[in-house]
């Protein structure tokens, strides 16, 4: 199952700049990751696998903001 991470989006959107993505502090990120997370693992458990794509203008969407997501998996 794909995932395709669009909360907050600019999309949609054409007088607004990619530099007003919506962004997440540490803290706020960590829960909705963890979320995330909890819900990959439901359906590995149900026999299917979680993929993720971000996209542009988003909360997950530089290098960055997914070596943060992909960290908070690992000690998750």
């Amino acid at each position: 199952m794909v995932f395709a991470e669009v909360s907050g989006s600019i999309q949609g959107d054409p007088n607004r700049k990619l530099s007003t993505r919506p962004q997440m502090d540490f803290e706020k990120s960590k829960k909705y990751y963890e979320k995330i997370s909890e819900m990959g693992k439901y359906l590995e458990d149900k026999g299917y696998a979680a993929c993720l794509s971000s996209s542009m203008g988003t909360v997950i969407e530089t290098e960055e903001d997914t070596v943060r997501f992909l960290r908070t998996l690992m000690i998750a």
